[in-house]
């Protein structure tokens, strides 16, 4: 079954786009609900894999390996974070700005 694909331009290479899923239940390692990813090598973001739902879309400039997978850091994240839904099979495209991991 395809998975829905997200793209994200006009960030830093060195930046992180982290979706994670808007239910706190799925916020745990290794799910397919939370994903991070850096810049390929045009320096565009791309969330391949996700299971449709709604989630979470946060970029950030600097963030410690894994932490994604930390609840509080993601509730931290939440407020700063852009919502969108994501259908079975789409492919879109979503600006975001950067936010600050210090929290």
């Amino acid at each position: 079954m395809p998975r829905a694909s997200q793209s994200f331009g006009g960030l830093p290479v060195t930046a992180w786009v982290i979706a994670f899923s808007v239910d706190p239940g799925a916020w745990r390692p290794q799910t397919r609900q939370v994903h991070a990813s850096r810049a390929d090598s045009s320096g565009v973001f791309h969330v391949r894999g996700l299971p449709p739902g709604d989630y979470h879309l946060v970029a950030l400039d600097d963030v410690e390996q894994g932490a994604w997978y930390d609840p509080s850091f993601l509730e931290n994240m939440r407020s700063s974070a852009v919502r969108v839904s994501v259908n079975d099979g789409e492919v879109r495209s979503q600006p975001l700005k950067l936010a600050s991991s210090e929290r």
